[in-house]
């Protein structure tokens, strides 16, 4: 399955009816009703063939909560409908996603080559689908030309709608410069429907040992000796543990830790990834995960033929990666990613 290339469809369809083929595999522990239909009217927006791999985001210590986020990461198709801005309603917002997406086209290489490292991300709380934008950022990347400056000059002011405050940007500067050589594997999160100013720096390839500097360079106030536990937990079940940092004018005290493994998505099924285990181990034991909802979760994993506007068509249905947000105070909550792809079923 790993091998499969997107499905080609047309324009027509959204991924609204794909995911309802998959609504009876998302139980009210793992997603709301209420949360349930604000997904299928972000689904409806996007023709099937814009988006690579469709997700949705669960917590995982109450199972009462079901409020669930959903995200999508864009195809070269869908980039490309995005910077036509023939996708989204007529908004200042929207217009922002499209001037973007016409940037990343022009200072790449092979345009849109690399869509599928940005993503849409629609809070459930909203009232109509507004996106927040999330995008892989490599430095050293030889195929584009989008060095820090341009970042810092060209992207955040007309992400901001030129409202890029001073002490963000200089924040943004300390943070970034502040990474030990060689750490180059990024993603960068501005969550424009949100009322705050803040740009979401995740770090993928920051070596522990340079943690504690790192940290102090960039004055973050967190706790460490929680950090420290979390993090040296997760280590012998994944391949690296990215950490996600929200940064305003100063770094806020809250932190993203991210277990993760280096291989594609659909290789790291729990039924084919032995490592879940132990990642289900250490929520566990740190109050952090409801066996109900690891349940669930292992539930949805799987995959289905069906019939998508007379098409066969292969929806897959899998596990992303989870995430423990640790709180100022040490508390901690988890949050697990999962969502769907589309593939021609009559593909080998």
């Amino acid at each position: 399955m790993d091998r499969l290339e997107p499905l080609t469809l047309a324009r027509n369809r959204t991924l609204a009816g794909a995911l309802d083929q998959v609504a009876p595999f998302l139980p009210d522990v793992l997603m709301s009703r209420q949360s349930l239909d604000h997904t299928r009217r972000v689904a409806a927006l996007f023709p099937s063939d814009a988006v690579d791999f469709f997700g949705f985001e669960s917590r995982l210590g109450d199972v009462a909560s079901s409020s669930t986020d959903c995200a999508l990461n864009l195809s070269p198709s869908g980039a490309r409908a995005l910077a036509r801005d023939a996708i989204g309603p007529d908004t200042e917002l929207w217009r922002r996603i499209g001037r973007f997406y016409r940037l990343w086209e022009e200072t790449h290489r092979d345009p849109f080559a690399d869509a599928p490292a940005t993503w849409l991300e629609f809070d459930a709380s909203a009232v109509e689908p507004s996106p927040n934008l999330l995008f892989g950022y490599w430095p050293d990347d030889e195929q584009a030309d989008r060095p820090w400056r341009w970042m810092q000059d060209s992207v955040f002011p007309m992400l901001f709608g030129g409202n890029y405050s001073a002490p963000l940007r200089d924040s943004l500067d300390r943070c970034f410069h502040a990474c030990p050589p060689g750490t180059v594997d990024f993603q960068i999160g501005l969550m424009l429907s949100r009322p705050i100013q803040a740009v979401r720096l995740c770090i993928f390839d920051l070596p522990i040992d340079a943690l504690p500097g790192y940290l102090d360079a960039i004055g973050w106030t967190g706790d460490r000796a929680g950090l420290e536990r979390l993090i040296g937990a997760f280590r012998p079940h994944c391949d690296f543990v990215g950490l996600h940092f929200d940064v305003a004018a100063q770094v806020f005290p809250h932190i993203g830790i991210e277990p993760n493994f280096r291989s594609g998505s659909w290789s790291r099924q729990p039924h084919r990834e032995p490592r879940w285990q132990g990642l289900w181990q250490v929520l566990t034991e740190a109050g952090l995960l409801r066996e109900a909802k690891r349940d669930a979760l292992l539930g949805w994993t799987g995959h289905q033929q069906v019939i998508l506007d007379d098409m066969p068509t292969l929806l897959l249905r899998g596990l992303s990666h989870i995430k423990v947000v640790q709180a100022a105070d040490g508390s901690a909550i988890a949050k697990a990613y999962f969502g769907i792809a589309l593939r021609e079923a009559a593909q080998p």
